[in-house]
């Protein structure tokens, strides 16, 4: 007989299957195109115009129920019957997708979040024992490789745990090689030299951040609104298609 975890994990995975991202971005651009045919035939009489104006915004709509529909409603009736089934309830949604607007700003947004989910589908499942491999994509769309280890922001992650009294003052603390940590850090290098910056980012990696391995034992889901910035959002998109976002604590 087929385990609950496992009904539960496959129910996940179907959602997060959805191609939400796609579908915000194709949202963008319908808008952006009606909105050129609309400066393009502004002041015209014909009645074709107004048929294709009214065409353009009927599928805008279409487009706004059907992503509604993709990244809230049907993951919100998933979580909803894990939480009836389990009796706890769950953290995995659809793939977090920006709202749809005719914004330059929202457009680069929405094509970076169809560029983080191709990543994440060509990341190769992981090898335990090796390191977390992952991807994030910049602001300026360059691809960034991501790994764990001893990188450039190891450091840093070990310092500020043991400034807060997570880590020894000496010797070993293994976390800090962890990528999902050292990103976090990485994230609080942007607030240090702007705190009114808004932070929302998305990385896609090939294992799931780790839980504690016995209650009360640290961990990268159990740190990770420690080590990010106050009030920045993380969202880690898993090679398998789960879903984990994380949240700043606020001091």
């Amino acid at each position: 007989m087929v385990s609950v975890q496992k009904v539960v994990e496959a129910a996940q995975r179907v959602v997060t299957m959805l191609p939400c991202a796609v579908l915000v971005e194709a949202g963008s651009l319908l808008e952006e195109s009606a909105t050129a045919w609309h400066h393009a035939t502004e002041g015209g009489d014909d009645a074709a115009i107004e048929e294709a104006h009214a065409a353009y915004h009927g599928a805008k709509d279409h487009f706004d129920t059907v992503i509604h529909t993709a990244t809230i409603l049907l993951p919100d009736a998933v979580n909803r019957w894990i939480t009836s089934l389990t009796g706890t309830t769950s953290r995995t949604a659809a793939f977090p997708a920006p709202e749809p607007t005719s914004s330059r700003q929202d457009h680069a947004a929405a094509s970076r979040a169809v560029q983080i989910d191709r990543a994440r589908r060509d990341l190769p499942p992981p090898v335990e024992g090796a390191r977390t491999l992952g991807v994030w994509i910049a602001a300026d769309a360059q691809k960034v490789d991501l790994s764990s280890g001893k990188g450039e922001y190891f450091s840093a992650t070990l310092e500020f745990a043991r400034t807060r009294g997570l880590a020894p003052p000496k010797g070993i603390w293994t976390l800090a090689r962890h990528l999902e940590l050292q990103f976090a850090i990485r994230l609080r290098a942007t607030y240090d030299r702007d705190p009114d910056t808004s932070i929302v980012e998305t990385i896609a990696i090939d294992r799931p951040p780790c839980e504690p391995r016995a209650p009360g034992e640290p961990s990268c889901d159990t740190l990770l609104p420690t080590f990010l910035p106050p009030g920045a959002t993380l969202t880690i998109l898993v090679q398998d298609g789960t879903c984990h976002t994380y949240r700043g604590a606020r001091p």
